[in-house]
């Protein structure tokens, strides 16, 4: 799977999101996601690359606890079976949860 099936992914299940960020004054009302990728990881042997597969971040950025936004973003990532860990910060001088989830395409 490419960067541009993911996101085809996540525009059928209506969340909002950008990759890499939106302009300075553009972001949306809260919830919405931020992605991208982070590297990738190689499968070989025999000096050949058999596959490559894609590392991604994914931030869901909300202005409350919302339990329900992550519950959806997590449907969408078991649905389409992405093994994922997730993390959640809280950035006071913006006023917005992170909640990051990190999964490999």
């Amino acid at each position: 799977m490419e960067l541009k099936d993911f996101k085809k992914i996540l525009d059928d299940n209506k969340i909002k999101s950008v990759y890499m960020e939106y302009k300075e004054g553009t972001a949306p009302d809260p919830p919405y996601c931020v992605y991208y990728s982070v590297g990738a990881t190689m499968l070989y042997g025999d000096n050949t690359n058999y596959g490559t597969f894609t590392n991604v971040n994914l931030e869901l950025y909300t202005d409350k606890k919302d339990l329900a936004s992550e519950s959806k973003v997590e449907k969408i990532l078991n649905d389409n079976e992405f093994a994922y860990t997730k993390t959640e910060t809280y950035w006071s001088d913006e006023k917005l949860y992170e909640v990051l989830y990190e999964f490999t395409l």
